[in-house]
């Protein structure tokens, strides 16, 4: 019997598999994520579950999608990964933490499952499974009205591919090269694996991409018998602006139109985000038979922003803007934002996960960066070990660019405080949500 918060988390870590060949075990991994579910009754095929994979804003759209719910007055549950501070992220009951006790008291009723399971062929559950074994169960039993499941990685063997319910409606943003030592190194692959979460007869709803992803999507709908919807720019989402450091845009789905959709953010990468959880909302109040409150549509996108996403801190004078982008496209995205609110340099501080394509990062921060403070990041209470590429590596890198004007501190902690004593008023802190995590404390305090 577990007592404490403390005593469940130090349970659930006991499953992070320093290896991520075991943690992404293929068709074997799913299948003993399957069979822990099954053990404890398949929760999650008694959930209306909309489930989002993507290479880049499949948390933002996670979030936006179970926001918009809520806004209708439904009761909404929503699992994402990784989390930023809180293990009970992602085990969300309108977008809240569940209580500890709670969290607590459904881990000690699947213990002896787990137990039980460690005698069979499949051994022990992951880290990953047990949470999102905790997450179904937290929803069926809150009686949710939906369930909004952001995948971990890929789609095909994820540990959240475990839902068979033919209303499952299916959501994938934008696609592109992350993971690819799992994933494969071509965008077919990769397109492949995030299409594996569609199943029989299900709804997809994505971002019309490039052609080969387009076509693989198609063809894995067509396959499965399922429908498809493409959220288009300057169809569904245009005529954007930003003002007050605010984005502004007008959005349509098939016979509905929204003037003047307001979000709380200067990211423009959460104009698709946002539209395609927008566009998830009106597919299932048309399927579901739900009128719409456009007004608190409108309210409610106008007031939340998604933590760790061109999340802004106002420290000592200074604004310090914090993104979680760990990719070149996510990079790109997010670099792209900033020189829409600053037409200057920046002092950054980054760290990068290791084995990630930190040149390509790399390459865009530099034409926008004054000074660069390099710093690293070990989690230990995350799906896997991850560490952070070695700093040497990254400074060799600057340097053979021509960048001089950096420093290295290991310790994130005292890079955060050399970071806050810059003369720049413009910071920002970038490269990797561990890296976020493991000072996202320490900024709301300071602030």
């Amino acid at each position: 019997m577990i007592k404490t918060f403390e005593g469940a988390g130090k349970f659930i870590y006991k499953h992070i598999d320093a290896d991520p060949k075991k943690r992404f075990s293929g068709e074997f991994g799913l299948h003993r994520a399957a069979y822990l579910l099954k053990l404890v009754g398949d929760p999650q095929n008694n959930l209306k579950v909309i489930h989002v994979a993507g290479t880049s804003g499949k948390g933002s759209t996670s979030f936006y999608i179970s926001q918009l719910l809520r806004s209708q007055g439904f009761k909404v549950a929503l699992t994402i990964s990784p989390h930023l501070v809180d293990l009970r992220e992602r085990c969300q009951v309108n977008n809240e933490l569940i209580s500890k006790v709670e969290f607590i008291k459904i881990l000690n009723e699947i213990l002896p499952q787990i137990s039980e399971m460690e005698k069979t062929k499949f051994g022990a559950p992951s880290y990953f499974e047990i949470l999102m074994t905790i997450f179904f169960l937290t929803a069926y039993k809150n009686k949710v009205d939906y369930a909004v499941v952001e995948t971990g990685l890929g789609g095909t063997y994820d540990g959240t591919n475990v839902v068979s319910r033919k209303d499952k409606v299916c959501v994938i943003t934008k696609i592109g090269y992350d993971h690819t030592e799992i994933l494969g190194d071509k965008l077919n692959q990769i397109a492949i694996h995030k299409a594996g979460i569609i199943q029989k007869e299900n709804q997809l709803l994505t971002l019309n991409q490039k052609i080969v992803v387009n076509k693989i999507l198609k063809e894995r709908v067509k396959g499965k018998k399922g429908t498809i919807f493409f959220v288009e720019k300057k169809i569904n989402y245009k005529n954007v602006r930003l003002s007050d450091n605010k984005i502004t845009f007008d959005f349509a789905y098939r016979n509905i139109e929204v003037k003047d959709v307001l979000l709380n953010t200067s990211a423009f990468y959460q104009i698709e985000n946002s539209s395609l959880a927008l566009t998830a909302l009106f597919y299932l109040s048309q399927r579901d038979k739900f009128a719409l409150n456009i007004q608190k549509v409108k309210k409610i996108l106008s007031e939340v922003y998604f933590k760790g996403r061109m999340e802004k801190f106002l420290i000592n004078g200074k604004t310090v803007i914090i993104d979680g982008a760990h990719n070149p496209q996510k990079m790109k995205s997010f670099i792209e934002s900033l020189k829409n609110i600053f037409n200057g340099k920046f002092t950054f501080l980054i760290a990068f996960r290791a084995e990630k394509n930190f040149a390509g990062m790399i390459d865009l921060i530099i034409p926008v960066a004054g000074r660069i403070i390099l710093t690293g990041f070990k989690t230990t209470n995350m799906d896997l070990q991850h560490h952070s590429e070695d700093v040497n590596l990254v400074a060799k890198y600057l340097k053979k660019n021509n960048f001089k004007n950096y420093e290295i501190e290991n310790d994130s902690k005292k890079a955060l405080n050399i970071l806050l004593k810059n003369k720049s008023k413009h910071l920002v802190i970038t490269g990797s949500l561990y890296l976020l995590s493991a000072i996202y404390l320490d900024l709301l305090y300071y602030s």
